[in-house]
């Protein structure tokens, strides 16, 4: 979880710890004890501005830099 909201709405046990990939301080907690690591989702996706769907075809999308999926997964290896 990365917010006290997100935390909240799945009902804000103890044993859920607020922390951001991107910010490798707040991972020591939710880290400290752990003997495996599941990730659900490694990066998100932002959508290119100007998109427009009544013009048919896909929308594009990139990531912000540090956040592709490659580089979350190796800062995540490097914590555990």
């Amino acid at each position: 979880m990365r917010t006290e909201e997100s935390k909240a709405k799945i009902g804000g046990s103890d044993d859920v710890f607020i922390g951001d990939i991107t910010k490798p301080e707040t991972l020591s907690l939710p880290f400290s004890g752990i003997d495996a690591l599941v990730i659900l989702t490694s990066a998100v996706p932002k959508m290119k501005p100007g998109f427009d769907p009544s013009k048919g075809g896909p929308p594009e999308f990139y990531y912000k830099e540090g956040e592709y999926p490659e580089e979350v997964k190796l800062r995540l290896h490097n914590l555990v």
